[in-house]
């Protein structure tokens, strides 16, 4: 009678110790497909901006050039100074456009370890690579911000330096072209991401209150 007790409190504490290893299976896999969700939401938002700024970028800088230069009676010194306005602007974008493709490499990255974890074949793991490595979101990055930025600077030295204007205007899109190109093909496979895991497995949780 001993015997069949031992047996059957030996049975209950190993159903009851495979209830809670599956209850600890389920609640991991609940935390990442919460994480997963809030990655690809992260994601999906930054690339939805930077996809906006780079249309409506050069419509709203066309249009604005377009309206100073036509029929307006105004200083040399007013249109240079409303050129180089437009031209930090662009570069500001420029910088934030610069960390906007960081952050989405990371986040790319990221989403792309939990759809491992959690096996499955989601469009991180599966995504598709770019024609030639040309033909892809960076390069228009490339090609659209030096346009913009050389477009305000010819707008801004054109009526003082008409003889030089274009060259300065050329000058300022290649080096442009190659500085973001040159960022991206650095960046793009971001070799910092496997230490910065490596460190974030190391801290210590927080305590919970």
């Amino acid at each position: 009678m001993s015997l069949m007790r031992g047996l059957a409190f030996i049975s209950l504490c190993a159903a009851l110790t495979a209830a809670m290893r599956q209850k600890g299976v389920f609640e991991m896999a609940d935390e990442l497909k919460t994480t997963y969700e809030e990655t690809c939401k992260w994601y999906h938002a930054i690339d939805d901006f930077r996809a906006k700024l780079l249309g409506f970028l050069p419509f709203v800088s066309g249009t604005g050039i377009f309206f100073l230069s036509k029929d307006v009676v105004v200083g040399k010194d007013y249109l240079a100074l409303a050129g180089l306005l437009g031209f930090l602007i662009t570069l500001g974008l420029l910088f934030y456009e610069l960390r906007g493709l960081q952050r989405c490499i990371r986040l790319r990255n990221v989403a792309k370890d939990l759809e491992e974890q959690m096996a499955v074949f989601g469009p991180f793991r599966l995504w598709p690579t770019s024609l030639y490595g040309l033909v892809n979101e960076p390069m228009a990055a490339c090609i659209i911000y030096p346009a913009v930025l050389a477009a305000w600077i010819y707008f801004a030295i054109h009526n003082w330096q008409d003889r030089y204007s274009i060259c300065i205007a050329t000058s300022i899109f290649v080096l442009g072209f190659i500085g973001v190109f040159s960022f991206f093909n650095c960046y793009r496979k971001d070799l910092d991401y496997p230490e910065d895991k490596l460190k974030a497995n190391e801290q210590p949780s927080s305590p919970t209150s």
